[in-house]
């Protein structure tokens, strides 16, 4: 895919009714700013990036807070803290899934998007989208050269034809394509 078919920004993560912005570390719910903690919007982006991994409490702690100690009972205040402001376990919707003795996993079906730059501003296409639209763009160049040639492929028999004196028909050749 081109360069040009994609916005060069991040793509946005969307799970549920919620979309997270990695660049700008914003989270939306329904179109609405959550205001989460610094901290657990830290886990929550380790968890996006490794969505559907576990990830580790060890882990998690040497990312969010580096060269600090930090005990495991910390670690769960933010995790109960991004859960809370998710409404995980709410409406049967989860997200965040504890692993006993290991670590958190987030569990929810993610979506990444990209801006699509003919689009109005906004408006989200999937990267599989932009992919298929990408698919038929190519596909409709190769039918309008096939065109072209057959075209061309006419004139120079209808040339030829009124040359000898004789008639080619030529839309045997189209049948014998298609």
């Amino acid at each position: 895919m081109s360069s040009e078919s994609i916005s060069t920004r991040e793509p946005e993560l969307v799970f549920g009714t919620f979309r997270f912005l990695p660049q700008q570390r914003l989270l939306y719910r329904a179109n609405k700013l959550v205001r989460i903690g610094s901290r657990a919007r830290e886990i929550l982006v380790v968890l996006l990036e490794r969505a559907g991994e576990i990830v580790t409490r060890n882990e998690l702690i040497a990312h969010v807070w580096p060269h600090t100690i930090v005990e495991d009972g910390t670690l769960r205040v933010h995790i109960a803290g991004l859960r809370k402001a998710l409404h995980d376990g709410r409406e049967g919707l989860r997200f965040i899934e504890s692993v006993t003795g290991t670590g958190y996993r987030f569990v929810a079906p993610l979506s990444r998007l990209h801006n699509f730059p003919g689009a109005a501003q906004g408006t989200l296409v999937s990267i599989e989208h932009l992919r298929e639209l990408q698919q038929l763009r190519e596909e409709n160049a190769r039918l309008r050269r096939a065109v072209a040639d057959l075209t061309l492929e006419k004139k120079v028999l209808e040339e030829r034809s009124g040359a000898s004196g004789r008639r080619h028909s030529f839309p045997h050749r189209i049948r014998a394509t298609a």
